[in-house]
C-alpha cells in the first residue's frame, strides 16, 4: 500500500467519523477530553519517577543536578513549600495513578455509550431508509443483504466505532510522550520518529493485502449469509428431495473461505507484532548507544527518554495493528455506506400527515403502462379502465400477463411508467400513495404470518385491541371457523411464517386479518387457489355479502372462483 493508497483508505473512514461527531458531538468531546486528561497525567507520572529516585538517595551523576528536569521539580517543590521526600513523592504518584485509573473507568464508559448511541442511531438510519425505499426496488434486491445489513453489517461497523476510539485515546497518549521527549532531547526523538517511520514503511505492502482480505471476507460473509436465510427458509424443499448433504457441502466451502479469511488476518497481524517488537528492539538499542556515545545527555534525562521509548514502542505497535483492523473493516463499512446511498436515492414521498384521499367515485386508470427497470419491454401498456366505488373487478388473463403488477400499481406499491391512476379526479401520484395505501388491504399469493398466537396475527393490523368477539367475527367471514377446533383457539401459536397451518388455512387467515383493517379497496392475488371446494365456495359467498361494502379486485385463473364478477380487465388483450 502507497502513501496515496493509505490516504484514500483514511478517507474512507471520514464519513464515519463524521457520522459519530453527528450523532453525538457532546460525547465525542467528552470522550476527547477525558483521553487528553489521561494522557497528561500518565506525562507526568513518569516525570516524577526523577525526584522519587532522587528522594531515595539514588544517584543520578552529578551533571542532573543542575541540568535534566531535576531542577524544574526542585523550583516547583520550593514554590509550593514542600519537601520533597519519599513520602510525597509516593503519595503523588499514588494519588495520579489512581486518577488515571478513575479517569480510564470513565473513558472506557463513556466510549461504550458513544458506541452504543451510535450504533442504535445507524441501525435506526438503515432500517428506517429499508422501510422508506420504493417497492419496486426492494424487490429487486436479495432480503438476505437488507438482513446482514441492519444485524451483523451494524454490529461490526459498532466495532470499528470502538476501535477509533481507542485508537484515538492511544495516538493521544503518544503525542504526550512525543511532547515529554522532544522536551527532554530533540534529536533523540527525531531519530526514534525517523526508524519508526521505516518501521511503519515496512508495514506498506502488508496493509494492502489485508484490506484485500477485508474484501474478501465481506464476500464470504455475504455468501453465508444469503446460504444461510435461503436454506432456512426452504428446508422443507431440501429435505424432501434429500439435499441436505449436498446444502451442508456448500455451507461448508463458504465457512472454509471465511475462515482462512480470519486466519490470513490473524497471520498478519501476528507477523506485524513481530516485525514490530524486533524493530523496536532494535531501535532501543541503537538509541541507548546514541545517548551515551554521541549526545551524552544527562544520566535523568537518559532515564526517563528510556522509559518514555520503552512505553511508546508498544503502542505504536497497538495503533499499527488497531489501523491494519480498520483497514481490513474499510470495504465492510464502504459496504454499508454504499447500500445506505442506494436505499437513500429510492426513497419514497414522505407525505403530510393531514392529507386525505378521497374515494366516492372510482378508481381510473388512464393508459396506463409499466416496465421494470432494466427490461426491453413492458409488462403491458395502453390499459384504459374505470372501477366504480363499492363493486368488484376481476383481473384475468394468461401467466405474465402482469395482473400481479397492475394489482400492486392499484394499490399504490408501484408507480406506472406510462399513464396514470386516478381516485375520483385525484392522482394517485408520489404525493399520496402513502396514505392511499392505508385505506388498501392486499392478500397477497404468498401469505406472511408471524411466528405468534393467532390473535397477535390479527390484531397486527389494527391500532386498537380487539374483542374475541370482532375476531371471531372477522374469522367466521373469511370462512376461518377452524379456528374454534385449535387447542388454544385465539390464542395458539401458528409456527413460523404459519407452518403449523395448511395452506388454505394460512390463506383464510390472511383475509381475516385484512378485513380487521377495514379496507377501502381489497385485493385478493390467487386468495382462494390453496382452498378446498368447500371452502372456496364459502369465502366466495363471503365476498358476495361485501359487494357494495368495499371495492374488491380479484385475481385468479379459475373462471368457475369468479363467475359472479360481471366487471372484468383482460390484460390477455392489447388494450382494456
Amino acid at each position: 500500500m502507497t502513501p496515496a493508497s493509505l490516504a484514500i483508505r483514511i478517507n474512507q473512514l471520514k464519513p464515519l467519523l463524521a457520522d459519530l461527531f453527528r450523532q453525538s458531538p457532546a460525547g465525542v468531546f467528552y470522550v476527547l477530553g477525558l483521553m487528553v486528561i489521561s494522557s497528561l497525567s500518565s506525562g507526568i507520572g513518569i516525570l516524577l519517577i526523577i525526584p522519587l529516585l532522587s528522594s531515595v538517595d539514588i544517584s543520578l551523576g552529578a551533571d542532573s543536578a543542575d541540568s535534566g528536569v531535576q531542577p524544574y521539580f526542585d523550583m516547583a517543590f520550593d514554590s509550593l513549600g514542600l519537601d520533597p521526600g519519599l513520602g510525597l513523592i509516593l503519595s503523588l504518584y499514588l494519588l495520579l495513578v489512581i486518577c488515571v485509573a478513575l479517569i480510564n473507568y470513565l473513558n472506557a464508559v463513556a466510549g461504550a455509550k458513544l458506541q452504543r448511541d451510535f450504533v442504535v442511531g445507524l441501525r435506526s438510519r438503515v432500517y428506517q431508509s429499508l422501510l422508506n425505499a420504493n417497492w419496486q426496488y426492494l424487490s429487486s434486491k436479495r432480503m438476505s443483504d437488507f438482513a446482514r445489513l441492519v444485524t451483523g453489517q451494524v454490529q461490526s461497523i459498532g466495532l470499528t466505532v470502538f476501535q477509533i476510539i481507542t485508537l484515538t485515546s492511544k495516538l493521544v497518549l503518544v503525542a504526550v510522550y512525543l511532547a515529554l521527549s522532544l522536551w527532554l532531547s530533540p534529536s533523540m526523538t527525531l531519530l526514534a520518529l525517523l526508524c519508526s517511520m521505516v518501521l511503519v514503511a515496512l508495514m506498506f505492502p502488508l496493509n494492502n493485502r489485508i484490506r484485500k482480505s477485508g474484501h474478501q471476507e465481506l464476500e464470504a460473509h455475504t455468501d453465508i449469509f444469503h446460504s444461510v436465510f435461503e436454506q432456512l427458509q426452504s428446508l422443507k424443499m431440501i429435505k424432501s428431495f434429500s439435499s441436505e448433504t449436498r446444502y451442508a457441502q456448500k455451507m461448508d466451502e463458504s465457512s472454509q473461505i471465511l475462515e482462512n479469511q480470519q486466519v490470513r488476518i490473524t497471520r498478519f497481524s501476528a507477523f506485524s507484532r513481530f516485525v514490530f517488537l524486533a524493530g523496536a528492539a532494535v531501535i532501543f538499542t541503537l538509541l541507548f548507544w546514541v545517548a551515551i556515545q554521541w549526545l551524552q545527555l544527562p544520566i535523568a534525562n537518559l532515564i526517563l527518554l528510556l522509559f518514555i521509548f520503552s512505553r511508546l514502542m508498544p503502542q505504536l505497535s497497538s495503533i499499527q495493528g488497531m489501523f491494519q483492523q480498520l483497514v481490513h473493516a474499510a470495504p465492510e463499512y464502504m459496504d454499508l455506506l454504499n447500500h445506505c446511498s442506494s436505499l437513500e436515492k429510492e426513497q419514497e414521498t414522505i407525505v403530510d400527515s393531514t392529507m386525505e384521499v378521497n374515494f366516492t367515485r372510482e378508481i381510473r386508470l388512464e393508459n396506463l403502462g409499466f416496465q421494470y427497470k432494466g427490461k426491453p419491454t413492458s409488462v403491458f401498456q395502453n390499459i384504459n379502465a374505470s372501477i366504480p366505488h363499492n363493486e368488484t373487478l376481476a383481473l384475468i388473463g394468461p401467466s405474465g400477463a402482469g395482473k400481479s403488477t397492475l394489482a400492486d400499481l392499484i394499490a399504490g406499491l408501484l408507480s406506472p411508467t406510462y399513464g396514470n391512476i386516478f381516485i375520483d379526479d385525484q392522482p394517485l401520484n408520489d404525493e399520496v400513495r402513502l396514505i392511499w395505501r392505508k385505506k388498501v388491504a392486499y392478500v397477497t399469493q404468498e401469505v406472511f404470518l408471524f411466528n405468534d398466537s393467532i390473535r397477535a396475527n390479527l390484531e397486527w393490523v389494527s391500532s386498537e385491541p380487539l374483542s374475541d368477539e370482532q375476531l371471531w367475527h372477522y374469522l367466521r367471514l373469511a370462512a376461518a371457523d377452524f379456528v374454534e377446533s385449535m387447542p388454544e383457539q385465539l390464542d395458539t401459536t401458528i409456527g413460523d411464517r404459519g407452518t403449523q397451518l395448511s395452506g388454505g388455512e394460512r390463506q383464510r387467515l390472511a383475509l381475516a386479518r385484512a378485513l380487521i383493517a377495514k379496507p377501502k379497496v381489497l385485493i385478493l392475488d390467487e386468495a382462494t387457489s390453496a382452498l378446498d371446494r368447500e371452502n372456496e365456495k364459502r369465502i366466495r359467498q363471503a365476498l358476495k355479502n361485501l359487494d357494495g361494502k368495499l371495492t374488491i379486485v380479484v385475481i385468479a385463473h379459475d373462471q368457475e372462483s369468479i363467475a359472479h364478477i360481471t366487471r372484468r380487465i383482460n390484460l390477455g388483450q392489447e388494450s382494456t
